[in-house]
């Protein structure tokens, strides 16, 4: 949160959309979805995974971005104006998400998350038709040249190539064997393309990739030919049913490469799995670790979930949360600044907003139109550590290097129409 700027806005920006309306027609009521300039209240939706397999990426999004509005609501909102969210179940299926959507669409100024690959495909080309900005919580790269998607998050192309950069210069992986398995539906291609990218740019081979479809539950096809080859680092481009199927037989089968993955679900480390994930797994997350209070956002979201959500336990989905509203809340915080709450003016204060901000959480990001923004970089890499769950969630990072890892062939990557 942009304290000094949110201070420094409050009174001019208040006292200026008061005195412009911002969208409000002369009978008091709000001519601007989602805005209330009488009761100084910003509606903002969101659509993610409140029940059903999701929930356990859902849920903690959503207790993240809850917390964050709270503790902004709490320090003096945005130039005075506080957040509500409109939460919606979109059950992690692309025709509820656009029910859902159609039911609040008219009731939000913005959305503050929608959740998953194909609900954000869904209502795409509805959120250009309506003009809703809105935050995708999915890691695909092209979300980046979609001028009403506040992405900042470093894609799955990103979080692959960083990791095999990781595993060869900073766990000894030269001269080793390189692999992957991914989906060949849903995030998969996404994944594979990061990998691709990756052996090229570090100059490696891919010496076997593998594939399987979401909903598929025997990969001893894929594991004995992974074994064959001798693969001492696999990838996992994968949905976390998939993850632990391939993993779990992985060790039915006594085969133990390097595993890594931006799929992971802190629980895993207390299950049956958890031994072989602590031997064999490391885990590509985003940003600092839960409980790493070397920076000011990780104190802030700390204390917000003390506070709002007491019985949280740690988990690197409620950090992304936060950190998704985070993002949203820097381009509210400009439309608030700069006295324009239409969705034309939240629209404007995102190709106007200049860097979205994170408290040292991860890095902050140029960012505007998609001709003005940078790729998001920031993943982190961390093993599993079943002792200390109640701590960090079961992870722990590899060293102090592999917080927020810069990679410089990740760097390397482009999107077209970006940046």
């Amino acid at each position: 949160m942009k304290k000094s700027r949110i201070t420094v806005a409050c009174a001019l920006a208040g006292a200026l959309l008061l005195s412009t309306g911002c969208g409000r027609d002369d009978s008091g009521g709000s001519a601007t979805p989602g805005v209330d300039t009488k009761a100084k209240t910003i509606k903002l939706g969101v659509l993610t995974a409140l029940s059903g397999p999701a929930e356990a990426i859902g849920a903690p999004l959503y207790a993240g971005n809850q917390a964050y509005f709270k503790w902004v609501n709490d320090h003096g909102g945005f130039g005075g104006y506080k957040v509500e969210l409109e939460a919606r179940d979109n059950k992690y299926d692309q025709q509820e998400t656009i029910t859902q959507y159609g039911q609040i669409k008219d009731d939000v100024a913005a959305f503050a998350q929608v959740l998953g690959t194909s609900p954000v495909t869904a209502i795409q080309q509805d959120l250009k038709t309506d003009n809703i900005v809105a935050s995708p919580a999915t890691l695909d790269a092209p979300w980046y040249a979609d001028p009403q998607l506040v992405s900042f998050l470093p894609p799955y192309q990103i979080q692959a190539i960083s990791a095999i950069d990781y595993f060869i210069n900073e766990m000894g992986g030269k001269g080793k064997n390189v692999c992957t398995i991914n989906s060949s539906d849903s995030f998969g291609p996404a994944s594979l393309e990061g990998v691709k990218f990756g052996v090229k740019a570090l100059g490696v081979p891919l010496v076997d990739s593998e594939s399987f479809r979401t909903g598929d539950k025997d990969f001893s096809a894929q594991l004995v030919s992974l074994q064959k080859k001798k693969c001492d680092f696999v990838w996992v481009g994968a949905g976390t049913p998939e993850f632990v199927g391939i993993l779990g037989q992985a060790a039915g089968r006594d085969f133990g490469p390097v595993w890594m993955s931006a799929t992971y679900s802190t629980g895993l480390a207390a299950t049956e799995l958890g031994p072989y994930l602590a031997k064999h797994f490391v885990a590509s997350q985003v940003g600092v670790g839960w409980g790493d209070d070397s920076s000011e956002g990780m104190k802030n979201m700390l204390a917000a979930a003390k506070a709002y959500f007491p019985d949280q336990r740690p988990d690197p989905r409620f950090i992304m949360g936060w950190l998704e509203a985070q993002s949203v809340g820097d381009v509210i915080e400009k439309a608030v600044k700069d006295g324009d709450l239409t969705r034309e003016g939240i629209r404007h204060a995102l190709d106007t907003v200049g860097e979205l901000t994170f408290d040292g959480m991860l890095p902050d990001l140029p960012y505007g139109a998609p001709a003005d923004r940078q790729i998001g970089q920031g993943a982190s890499f961390f093993k599993v550590t079943p002792e200390t769950l109640a701590t960090n969630g079961g992870l722990t990072l590899q060293g102090p290097e592999a917080s927020i890892y810069a990679s410089k062939a990740a760097a390397e990557f482009t999107i077209p129409g970006v940046g």
